[in-house]
């Protein structure tokens, strides 16, 4: 694969969990929000505790906050635990749990923030597709290979 356009970019880093105190949490009652993508896939959980770890409401909160993977968590209404989320994407509607999640969490970036994609005829025109992933505005540069780019 050879590289037609090289991208230069910054984000800036304007989000308000970027340093997070977590004294305010979005709580649902009698239900909480499942991880992963479809809805309901497994693979959501970022692990899960339950009573016999002794974890009070207040560490399970203190636990996601530290974590910035951690979207939030669902916890038992009798104490006895939970599962901390890394995304709140479906609703789960259940008379044993409530769920807890961070007001303004964004996932952190698993690739690239700023991507390009060229669509090229050789010699005759060429499109270059730029995808911002950053969570503010971002001035990027793009340094073309002309010479690959025809």
């Amino acid at each position: 694969i050879v590289s037609v356009v090289n991208l230069t970019y910054t984000c800036s880093a304007t989000t308000p969990d970027a340093s997070p105190t977590c004294d305010d949490w979005n709580i649902t009652t009698n239900g909480y929000y499942l991880s992963g993508q479809p809805c309901g896939s497994p693979n959501g959980n970022d692990g899960c505790f339950d009573d016999g770890e002794g974890l009070s409401l207040a560490e399970a909160k203190a636990a996601c906050c530290a974590d910035p993977l951690c979207a939030g968590f669902s916890w038992a209404h009798d104490g006895s635990g939970g599962c901390y989320k890394m995304s709140a994407t479906c609703y789960a509607p259940s008379g044993a749990y409530d769920g807890y999640y961070k007001p303004h969490f964004v996932p952190p970036h698993q690739q690239a923030p700023v991507l390009a994609t060229v669509y090229k005829a050789y010699g005759s025109h060429a499109i270059v597709a730029v995808a911002s992933f950053c969570s503010a505005g971002t001035a990027v540069t793009l340094d073309v290979d002309w010479s690959q780019l025809g």
